[in-house]
């Protein structure tokens, strides 16, 4: 099965850039339910939540990034921006130190 999770992954891509938001995420969570700590569709399916307005989603899938990926900067900041799009600004601060 895990396998099958790039495909999944390299399908949300070109949905993603072809800006078919929906079906990216649809694809993405597809590559997480075979390989639940594959960082690159983390933190691309809350990207995808983010811009498809639902930052409460992009807030929980970065807060799965970072327990899997605590030191990474990265996943720190996209956390902050998600915070800051849900509106839990004292949260994104903590997050952008």
């Amino acid at each position: 099965e895990v396998l099958f999770s790039p495909i999944f992954f390299n399908e949300g891509i070109r949905y993603y850039k072809a800006g078919d938001l929906r079906n990216s995420i649809l694809s993405f969570n597809k590559s997480l339910a075979l390989s639940s700590s594959d960082i690159s569709s983390l933190l691309v399916l809350g990207q995808a939540y983010l811009e498809d307005s639902k930052p409460a989603l992009a807030v929980k899938t970065f807060q799965a990034a970072v327990k899997l990926y605590p030191n990474d900067p990265l996943v720190h900041f996209l956390l902050g921006a998600a915070y800051e799009e849900n509106k839990q600004l004292k949260e994104a601060l903590l997050e952008y130190k």
